[in-house]
């Protein structure tokens, strides 16, 4: 069975309101990935993209089956993230499933 988030889900249990702001999150960053298949995106993108609990939205992103990679380097003492989506093809799923 897929995993589906309970704020996409009719009886999330939050506030009608706040349960569509966090799917069009959920929506807008899945997109962002979708766009950038195999490319690093570095964390400020998403930040501008002004989500909250943005590591909320990716954790459920991979719940759903999406292969998020992601990535820390330290340079001067400054962290610098990224985050990849790496696409599973169809064909190479059913091979490991059959």
């Amino acid at each position: 069975m897929m995993y589906v988030p309970r704020h996409l889900t009719v009886n999330g249990g939050k506030a009608n309101n706040e349960r569509s702001v966090m799917a069009t999150q959920y929506k807008r960053l899945e997109k962002v990935f979708r766009d950038s298949p195999n490319e690093w995106i570095p964390l400020p993108r998403i930040l501008l993209m002004g989500l909250a609990q943005y590591g909320a939205r990716i954790l459920e992103l991979r719940k759903s089956g999406m292969d998020i990679k992601n990535k820390v380097e330290r340079v001067n003492g400054t962290t610098h993230s990224w985050f990849m989506y790496v696409p599973q093809h169809k064909a190479i799923q059913r091979e490991m499933f059959a």
